[in-house]
């Protein structure tokens, strides 16, 4: 039997479900909006045109319910430190014919930490480390190999990720993964194997991180 939305019991699905109910909206379209406005709002900024465009799309009361599930997201990340929560939900609410037409997978939490741990089991001695995940999915092998450095001590922030996916909505999803977890990551829109990029998602902390070397916005990035 397949899974549902509501067989998964977080504060947040519910809200974003109640929203979806109240609207008589996909489920998926409403998960898409919710996705789109959070990274929008990390931006520091950068996508406050794309933000009000998707905002237009809402009511006030619905905003303002979205900006609580935004909360309910945060305080249960909290709780479970560099783990991929939303990537979860998309996964369930995806239609399973088009993830597979896009060779989209979820790879468990627990592989991608074994995995992370094979590869970064080195001891750090804090200078940059550098990370291509060219299908990254909502971001989980990039949150593990974060994980993994801070047990041994270290800050995210010595993390340059480039994370590339085909799939829009799980790009953003990446994008507000690394970013609340402060890891510095440039999130690419886009097909790894035909090295072709729609559209690229600097969070701030990349930003932050590649300042000092005179770190300009491209023309196909998110400006």
């Amino acid at each position: 039997m397949g899974r549902h939305a509501h067989d998964i019991t977080h504060k947040y699905f519910s809200k974003l479900e109640d929203i979806s109910n109240g609207t008589h909206r996909d489920i998926h379209d409403t998960f898409s909006s919710f996705v789109k406005m959070t990274a929008c709002a990390l931006s520091a900024g950068q996508r406050e045109k794309e933000y009000l465009e998707e905002a237009s799309k809402w009511d006030k009361n619905h905003l303002i319910m979205f900006s609580e599930a935004l909360s309910l997201l945060i305080r249960e990340m909290e709780t479970d430190p560099f783990t991929d929560i939303m990537g979860k939900y998309y996964a369930v609410v995806e239609s399973k014919i088009v993830k597979q037409s896009k060779g989209e997978f979820y790879t468990p939490n627990e592989l991608c930490s074994m995995m992370a741990n094979i590869v970064l089991n080195d001891t750090y001695d804090g200078a940059p480390i550098y990370l291509n995940e060219p299908t990254c999915g909502a971001g989980q092998m990039i949150l593990s190999s974060a994980q993994n450095i801070v047990d041994q001590g270290q800050s995210p922030y010595i993390l340059r990720v480039h994370a590339t996916d085909i799939d829009d909505i799980a790009t953003q999803v990446c994008y507000i993964n690394t970013t609340l977890w402060g890891i510095p990551c440039i999130v690419h829109h886009g097909d790894s194997l035909k090295c072709d990029v729609i559209k690229s998602y600097p969070n701030i902390h990349w930003i932050a991180v590649e300042m000092s070397k005179g770190y300009k916005v491209s023309s196909h990035e998110v400006e």
